[in-house]
């Protein structure tokens, strides 16, 4: 199965990125929702690419979650001995000990959940002191790997009982 190239998907991705470049440096106040479209963007391209797989029988949710995790584990890694090394130096020892929470939390996929938990508020001033805070978009991308094929699964299901209930009236 080959991949179709969409520059139209590229092009939103690209006006995505510059949109929340514009916006952390001050430029453009609302250009964080490139990163909601970036999410749909994936989202768009994940479901498709599950729906195919699964349509022709060569899906494997443990495959799929394996090579997501593997691209984007060693980042996450990366960006959590970085942030710990350079917070040690650097931080008060509550800062610290925050720091050491979200990198757990990161490396488990689920710095938005901690985020969430503690913050409830991703736009609070003191989240502009968390270097790892940005990582809550990994974590929403984890959880859409993990949750998305079961989705998918049923959908399939569901509309294979319709076609055969109503005929074959149903794409699937």
């Amino acid at each position: 199965m080959g991949k179709l190239h969409r520059s139209d998907i590229d092009l939103l991705k690209g006006l995505s990125i510059v949109a929340v470049v514009l916006y952390h440096m001050g430029i453009l106040p609302f250009g964080y929702f490139g990163v909601d479209v970036f999410l749909v963007i994936n989202g768009f391209l994940i479901i498709l690419s599950v729906y195919k797989k699964m349509e022709s029988g060569q899906f494997n949710y443990f495959e799929f979650l394996k090579s997501r995790f593997i691209r984007l584990a060693p980042l996450v890694v990366i960006a959590c001995i970085v942030s710990m090394l350079v917070g040690f130096f650097g931080m008060l020892p509550d800062d610290y000990e925050n720091l050491a929470e979200s990198s757990v939390a990161s490396l488990f996929f689920s710095n938005n959940i901690l985020s969430s938990y503690i913050s409830a508020d991703y736009w609070n001033v003191v989240n502009e002191y968390k270097p790892l805070m940005h990582l809550w978009y990994v974590g929403v991308l984890a959880e859409f790997y993990i949750i998305i094929p079961f989705i998918v699964w049923i959908d399939i299901k569901l509309a294979k009982r319709l076609n055969a209930k109503h005929g074959g009236g149903y794409y699937v």
